[in-house]
C-alpha cells in the first residue's frame, strides 16, 4: 500500500479510500433495480415528490478533490 500511494503521489489512507470508492462504483454500476416494501416504497415516493430544496453554495471550494 506504502509503494503504490507514494506512486500515485497520495497517503496511505487516501489511496485505499480512492481505490474502495472506485472498487464500489464498479461493483454496483450495473445494478439499477433495488426492492421495497409497501412502506418503504411509500416513503420513498413521498421523498421523490417533495419540492426540491435550496442548498446554499460553499462559501470555498475546498482545496483537494474528494473522491465521494
Amino acid at each position: 500500500m506504502e509503494s503504490a500511494s507514494e506512486v500515485a503521489g497520495d497517503t496511505v489512507s487516501s489511496f485505499v479510500l480512492v481505490a474502495a470508492t472506485t472498487a464500489a462504483r464498479e461493483l454496483l454500476a450495473d445494478r439499477t433495480g433495488f426492492r421495497l416494501g409497501e412502506e418503504q416504497w411509500r416513503a420513498f415516493d413521498t421523498a421523490l415528490s417533495r419540492e426540491p430544496r435550496h442548498v446554499p453554495r460553499p462559501d470555498r471550494c475546498p482545496s483537494h478533490a474528494h473522491p465521494l
